[in-house]
């Protein structure tokens, strides 16, 4: 049955003190009034009074729940054996044959994250799992939240989990708490975990640094659910370094491998069982790190490396171990680049490597000290599509010269494909949305006099962004930002011919086309060449952009050749940006200084103490940048632009010199008698800082989880206390997770880690004290593969604590499904509106009854209409006799008969006279009958004839009705 009940009650203890208001307030307002409208006053101020207090009180309607959601929770993940997932699906079925009416279900697949599978199961048959989720974890947590939300507010709730129980992500205690205040009940079906023929690596302990050429211990643990006999490969760096025969009993076996290592550096050691007939390859591997300490090691990347040999001779003539080599050199992940203590860009695109490699470049060197370096030359720096780039945050200069010179203004029209395959996704973006932001870049980069334009062609070509001056950059850059992929592939003569129709008519003294094409869909070629080579004509330039390595790529190099412009053939999105940048720089000759000049000494820097720089031969070219105001320039150019800048990033050092270091601009430099010095000064400066040896990171896992724990000893081996520890977690896919380490015992610091991703981490760990204490110190550990692919039995006492804490239980039969819980929720409908709206109704009444009077005479005649229109309304049937007419018509004659025997007579007029006779005074009128007696006679004569005039007309009513 409804009830009533309040959100703020305490506003009801407010009625009494109010009713005792209304009652003072009474005496002079309602002082006037008697009888009912004193009772009317009192009664409506009451009500208002009472409405009022109830909507401050927040009042509701409750009433019991009558319906319920029964929501399933499957789990899907790697654990749950194929045969007892089939048997929870089976159950579902069953009870779904079994629902009485009102009652929902749905069903929730989860592994790693939870979805949806079906929100309304309406039939047995509807019940199958169809949705992908990481089936390497299990998050009950993640499974109870998402099934929570589908219960409707209005019902009863009750979620059955069908599940092994293995819980290693999330926390389903958390969601309990939810699920108890929303009084939802938590069944569960526990299943098994796969039944397995199965060997496995468990675990592999590799200490986090080692010296060259000593001894060290791995230790394995392997584990077998049956006696077998297997081969242990241990491999360094994806070099097998020892292989030996192992039989296992079941069970586990820890086994200790003695390892030593010759060369510096972080290396990457593997365990792999192999040589066993098992369910599950995945958890054969075991993965670790260990630090060699010895010189520091150096890469340099090229795009062409054989032209680097002489900064390699010069870095190896300065006991620098160095490695020269092209874009496959570029370390892939973070556990790769732990490997050097710095990496130098040498005239090195920016398109050349992934976005996520140059995140990588920037995070090594902010968070884990890794050096960082750039050197010029025809792809550096700006001219190599850095600008705005991770790389350029980490380095000392900006691309951006726009501020500090003038440049010819320049046109620039984009002619894009926005077919179809533009809407395909990369890094969670289209590739139409990278294309975009690309043009932006440009809009951004160039002068508020140089102009860009937008042409999308798909396939005919069609104006985004027409071509004008940049004196609203927000305005054209949202004009890009609205193009959308469509259907068919690019048309690229009538795109050519539409930008020539734009640009010949524009002054410009500089006029360029960036051409963004499929590389295996290029529509209408004929005539592209030749309009390409008419434009080249009229300095009107076109570099063409292959997008994909497809069969119509050396037509767009042909295209480009003709337009008197560069080539360039990319695979992701997101190297546009860096193309269309340097484009951008180029044909503006905003960036590239060819002249010759001397470097001049600027800043004094450890960097270039030393050397001789009066005998230092000129340069002949450098790349334009701009310094960042923490930076040092210890070398500038003859236009005091940065030659050679360097500045401190996070834990890390970066330097940028904007000549090059080969036979092109430092031609005259290669065999000056500083060069080298200078080079093994350059780089020493911005190497890695040793870890320090008071500080001791590692990572330990439990039944819990896994812990990062560091420790801090001095040099007696005394624990260091009050420390502020922190850590900087570097994830296998990319990114990175800032961690607090607070003090858990005798210098030690530890902060627990969720990691979910298989693969390799690094963890820089930070510790600062007081009196200036600071140390560092990085490691790394490895997850080879997801916790659900390890030998795992199901958590049945997890489970019976779930059901336990909702007043759930262990499902047997599918009708329990369906069982009625303890208590039903109530549902609660807001009537404060309504309650505000009848008293704003009753303020009117309150004032009438209180402002106007109306007496019993002043309602007769809406008493008297309203008599009228019910008897109208009433069905009735009137005789007319034959003799009504004639004695109605009698009695109207009569009573016109009397009332003119009472007026008195007129006097006859006499004839008109021509002669004016004197006024005679009137005759004196007769007596004059009592009007009222006159009047009442005539009105019970007129009520008789309205009485008969009523009924002929009520009868002729009836018939025309008839």
């Amino acid at each position: 049955m409804p009830t009533i009940g309040f959100t703020q009650p305490e506003w009801l203890l407010a009625l009494p003190v109010l009713a005792a208001a209304l009652i003072y307030g009474a005496r002079g307002s309602y002082a006037g009034l008697r009888g009912w409208r004193l009772i009317g006053a009192w009664i409506v101020r009451g009500a208002i009074v009472l409405l009022l207090v109830l909507a401050l009180a927040g009042a509701q309607i409750v009433r019991p729940a009558e319906e319920m959601t029964v929501v399933f929770a499957l789990d899907d993940s790697y654990s749950v054996a194929p045969t007892e997932r089939e048997r929870a699906l089976g159950l579902v079925r069953d009870a779904l044959g079994k629902r009485e009416p009102g009652r929902r279900a749905a069903l929730v697949v989860f592994g790693g994250e939870a979805m949806v599978e079906a929100e309304a199961l309406a039939q047995p048959g509807e019940v199958a799992v169809s949705a992908q989720v990481d089936g390497g974890h299990t998050d009950l947590g993640a499974a109870l939240r998402l099934a929570l939300g589908l219960i409707a507010p209005d019902t009863a709730g009750r979620v059955v989990l069908l599940t092994d129980g293995n819980e290693n992500t999330g926390a389903v205690s958390e969601q309990l708490l939810t699920a108890e205040a929303a009084r939802v009940v938590v069944d569960v079906l526990p299943l098994q975990t796969r039944s397995r023929h199965d060997a496995l690596v468990a675990d592999l302990r590799v200490p986090g640094e080692a010296r060259r050429e000593e001894p060290f211990q791995v230790h394995v643990d392997l584990h077998a659910s049956e006696p077998t006999d297997a081969e242990l490969t241990v491999l360094v760096d994806d070099e097998p370094v020892e292989a030996r025969s192992v039989s296992l009993s079941e069970g586990t076996r820890t086994l200790s491998l003695p390892l030593s290592l010759s060369e510096p550096g972080f290396h990457r050691v593997d365990v792999v069982l192999e040589g066993v007939d098992d369910e599950c390859r995945e958890n054969d591997l075991g993965t670790g790190f260990v630090r060699v300490r010895g010189e520091p090691r150096v890469l340099v990347v090229d795009a062409a490396p054989e032209e680097a040999a002489a900064l390699e001779r010069a870095l190896q003539l300065q006991e620098i171990e160095v490695r020269v080599g092209g874009p496959a050199a570029l370390p892939i992940s973070a556990a790769d680049l732990e490997a050097w203590d710095a990496i130098f860009l040498s005239d090195f695109p920016s398109y050349r490597m992934s976005y996520r490699q140059q995140e990588m470049l920037r995070d090594a060197t902010r968070d884990r000290g890794i050096g960082l370096g750039m050197i010029g030359g025809e792809f550096g720096f700006g001219a190599g599509g850095y600008y705005r780039s991770p790389v350029e945050e980490a380095l000392p200069v900006s691309m951006d010269v726009s501020k500090h010179r003038s440049f010819p203004p320049a046109a620039v029209l984009i002619v894009m494909d926005t077919s179809g395959s533009m809407g395909m996704e990369e890094d969670g973006y289209q590739k139409i949305e990278l294309a975009a932001e690309a043009g932006c870049a440009i809009v951004d980069l160039l002068q508020h006099y140089d102009s860009v334009g937008f042409l999308a062609s798909d396939p005919a070509p069609t104006e985004i962004a027409p071509l004008r001056k940049l004196e609203n950059r927000e305005g054209i850059k949202s004009d890009i930002r609205s193009v959308r992929a469509g259907g068919g592939g690019i048309s690229v003569y009538p795109s050519l011919q539409a930008a020539y129709g734009v640009l010949r008519q524009y002054g410009s003294p500089v006029r360029h086309i960036i051409l963004l094409a499929d590389g295996s869909d290029c529509d209408e070629q004929p005539g592209s060449v030749e309009i390409a080579r008419q434009m080249a004509s009229e300095k009107i330039s076109i570099t063409a952009v292959a997008f994909g390595d497809g069969p119509h790529t050396p037509f767009l190099q042909d295209v480009a050749a003709a337009g008197n412009g560069q080539y360039y053939l990319t695979e992701r999105a997101r190297d546009l940006k860096g193309i269309f940048t340097r484009e951008a720089l180029k044909i503006t000759k905003s960036v590239l200084v060819e002249e010759t000049f001397r470097a001049r000494p600027a800043d004094a820097s450890e960097v270039t103490s030393g050397l001789d720089w009066a005998s230092a031969p000129p340069l002949m070219g450098y790349v334009a940048t701009t310094r960042k105001d923490l930076a040092r320039t210890p070398l500038v150019s003859h236009k005091d632009d940065p030659l050679l800048a360097h500045w401190q990033f996070g834990l890390g050092r970066s330097v940028a010199f904007t000549s090059d270091a080969k036979a092109h601009w430092a031609a005259d430099w290669l065999g000056w008698g500083e060069f080298t010095r200078f080079w093994g000064q350059t780089v020493r400066w911005v190497l890695r800082r040793p870890g320090s040896e008071l500080l001791h990171p590692r990572v330990e896992r439990g039944t819990e989880g896994s812990l990062l724990v560091a420790e801090a000893w001095d040099e007696d081996g005394s624990p260091i206390n009050g420390l502020e520890v922190t850590a900087t977690l570097s994830l296998p896919g990319g990114g990175s997770e800032e961690l607090s380490l607070p003090q858990a015992g005798p210098g030690r610091y530890e902060a627990p880690i969720e990691a979910r991703q298989a693969g390799a981490y690094v963890a820089a760990v930070v510790a600062q004290g007081p009196g200036g204490f600071e140390a560092e110190r990085t490691m790394g550990f490895a997850v080879p593969y997801p916790p659900d692919y390890a030998d795992v039995a199901a958590n049945t006492d997890l489970l019976q604590r779930v059901a336990a804490q909702t007043g759930g239980r262990v499902i047997e039969l599918p009708e329990q499904v369906w069982a009625p819980p303890r208590t039903f929720p109530h549902t609660r409908t807001d009537i404060r509106r309504w309650l505000l709206w009848a008293a704003a109704l009753l303020l009117p009444l309150d004032v009438a009854i209180r402002r106007l009077m109306v007496r019993r005479e002043d309602l007769a005649p809406a008493w008297e209409a309203l008599r009228s229109v019910a008897t109208r309304l009433r069905p009735q049937r009137v005789e007319e006799p034959e003799t009504v007419g004639a004695l109605l018509q009698s009695r109207r004659s009569a009573r016109r008969e009397r009332v003119e025997s009472y007026r008195p007579p007129i006097p006859a007029v006499p004839p008109a006279r021509t002669e004016q006779a004197p006024i005679a005074e009137p005759p004196p009128e007769p007596p004059r009958p009592d009007p009222v007696k006159v009047e009442a006679a005539a009105a019970e004569e007129d009520e008789a004839a309205d009485t008969t005039s009523r009924l002929l007309k009520r009868k002729r009513e009836l018939r025309g009705g008839g």
